[in-house]
């Protein structure tokens, strides 16, 4: 019996034997005693930090974040030290790193290494950042909202729509009357800055022509290179039940007068097909708009919509892009009418628009139609000298616009007069300008007052700002202003702009730092001034006829003078290829006139 149990013994032994030998240690951790927890948070500095732990077996290890954090990538079984090296935070953020250590039979072991934030590295402002950062903190009608923001001043100039000043004032709430929404033809809201930047080369800068009789120190620019053609619409060539072919081309809404396109019949109304011998696409439109109103090139030649018409070559000419596009003296119903298609309040043209207005006066008229249906705004000062030659002797002593700047500047009473050189209503709390009933910079006054009692104005979208600020300041010492078109673009605000230098550039600047008011303290309606006489320029059966008195708005305008609209002359011809306007914006093009209420520009350089 005693044999029987030894060898029941002896089989017990080996099988507790065979199971330690098969045992399985995959689910038991490799690494005891360990001096880490499940996350490790280290500053944001630069360091080195030492683990602690008893491996079971030979390891390794490694970093998910090997970039800015690294391990100890082997060691023994036994007592262990694992070395992470961690570089500084310089992203402004807290990052985590994952560790891991893997052991040849067991399971592997993992933590975290959380760092904490370090500062940015601060990044060196640009000098131009600087420049405008500086005008738009003092100036900027919203400063108050715009000291409080984060602005970053190393943010590139990849364009004039797209750098520091355009970014950040996009990213402001309280700026609701410089970030002005509009519906494009995709039917969505964007929003677009009246506040803008341009940046120009040095060497392409134009010389300026000497001044004439205003010396008010804003003269005209040297001529340019151009055909001539200052306006376009994009049009869609349609079949005769009126349904889109597919093609698009170019409406010519104006040119300048005696340039290469008006002396070669592309005038007003004009549709041009192809330019040089190439369809208008809607891939290339933009490229032709530019080819024929900012040219490069010295000759384009155009097909014309029209049957039977041959191709028109054009070789651009030195031209002198004048607002003044066109300007009649017209005898209708016993009365003479004055006409004048102003399209930019620019006062280097001052002499030239001036000679217009003592034309009308020497002529006679008793009735003027002023046609600002493209004029986007321009110099305050010479609004207020067409304005006050308009009213004439009934704007003797009387305010043309109160002016409201932003609080600081509104409480600084003293240092605004003298920067502006406007004066202080202390009852209605606003710095003002009368109108230049004596003398305009060195001229007098006197020969160019038209005393009309009313004006007839012609308006569209596109008439905004100073063109606005004329309506609106007339009708506050209550002239007859008369309003023909549809509703103008309601920009009550203005600029004072600053010029600088840089580097190979000269910058632009011209922020909205103003509202405007009447002599009534009414502002304009920011949606825009509603018409009197509602009209339509485009012809259904002409499209865009030229600026003559059956011209549809020009003819509401000569009805309501006469009581009778003017007939079409029976020499137009009818449409023979169907076209009408395309909802398709036409291209944003740096203007050669200034944009807004802008006064007198202040020079300043950056130190190179």
């Amino acid at each position: 019996m005693k044999n029987v149990v030894f060898i029941w013994l002896l089989l017990l032994s080996a099988i507790v034997v065979s199971c330690k030998d098969e045992e399985n240690f995959e689910n038991v951790p490799g690494a005891s005693a360990m001096s880490w927890s499940d996350t490790e948070t280290v500053t944001g500095e630069e360091g080195v930090k030492n683990y602690t732990f008893e491996a079971a077996t030979d390891w390794t290890a490694a970093s998910d974040q090997s970039a800015w954090c690294t391990v100890t990538n082997m060691g023994k079984a036994g007592k262990s030290v694992l070395k992470a090296t961690i570089k500084k935070n310089d992203t402004g953020k807290e990052r985590t790193a994952n560790i891991t250590i893997i052991f040849n039979g067991y399971k592997s072991v993992s933590f975290a290494i959380k760092q904490e934030a370090g500062e940015e590295p601060e990044i060196p402002a640009d000098p131009v950042n600087a420049t405008i950062d500086e005008f738009l903190s003092g100036y900027y009608l919203w400063n108050d909202e715009y000291n409080g923001m984060e602005r970053d001043l190393s943010i590139p100039y990849a364009s004039d729509y797209d750098n520091f000043l355009t970014r950040t004032l996009s990213q402001m709430t309280t700026n609701t009357f410089d970030l002005k929404p509009y519906v494009n033809s995709s039917g969505q809201t964007e929003y677009r800055l009246y506040s803008y930047i341009i940046r120009t080369p040095k060497s392409s800068t134009r010389a300026t022509n000497a001044a004439g009789g205003v010396n008010h120190g804003i003269e005209k620019p040297a001529p340019i290179s151009s055909f001539g053609i200052a306006s376009m619409i994009i049009i869609q060539f349609t079949d005769q039940s009126g349904q889109p072919t597919g093609d698009i081309g170019f409406g010519v809404e104006a040119v300048y007068p005696g340039s290469p396109a008006d002396k070669n019949g592309v005038g007003r109304g004009v549709i041009i097909a192809q330019i040089d011998g190439k369809s208008i696409t809607e891939s290339s439109y933009v490229t032709d708009y530019y080819k024929l109103v900012s040219p490069t090139q010295n000759k384009v030649t155009l097909t014309l919509n029209q049957q039977g018409l041959p191709e028109v070559e054009l070789t651009s000419e030195m031209l002198d892009p004048t607002p003044i596009i066109a300007h009649e003296v017209w005898e209708a119903g016993g009365k003479k009418i004055g006409y004048l298609h102003y399209m930019s309040f620019d006062a280097s043209y001052d002499n030239d628009l001036m000679a217009v207005l003592k034309e009308f006066k020497s002529a006679g008229i008793s009735e003027l139609v002023l046609d600002l249906r493209y004029n986007g705004g321009g110099h305050v000062i010479t609004s207020n000298m067409l304005s006050t030659s308009i009213a004439g002797t009934a704007a003797d002593g009387k305010i043309y616009q109160y002016y409201r700047y932003n609080d600081t500047r509104m409480a600084n009473v003293e240092q605004t007069q003298g920067e502006t050189r406007m004066q202080y209503d202390e009852a209605a709390k606003k710095f003002y300008e009368n109108f230049d009933s004596d003398e305009y910079y060195g001229v007098t006054m006197a020969d160019y007052k038209l005393n009309l009692p009313r004006v007839f104005v012609i308006t569209t979208s596109s008439t905004a700002s100073a063109s606005e600020a004329v309506i609106n300041s007339l009708r506050g010492i209550n002239v007859d202003v008369v309003t023909i078109g549809s509703k103008s673009n309601g920009k009550n605000v203005g600029m004072e702009g600053v010029s600088f230098s840089y580097e190979n550039y000269i910058y632009e600047l011209t922020p909205i730092t103003f509202q405007g008011y009447n002599a009534k303290q009414e502002s304009v309606d920011p949606t825009g001034i509603t018409p009197d006489i509602a009209a339509e320029e485009w012809d259904p059966m002409n499209g865009l006829v030229d600026f003559q008195m059956d011209e549809p708005m020009i003819a509401e305008a000569i009805a309501q003078i006469t009581g009778k609209k003017p007939e079409a002359p029976a020499t137009r011809s009818v449409l023979r290829v169907p076209f009408r306007k395309a909802d398709i914006r036409v291209p944003e093009v740096a203007s050669i006139h200034p944009q807004g209420m802008i006064t007198l520009p202040i020079r300043k350089d950056i130190a190179q």
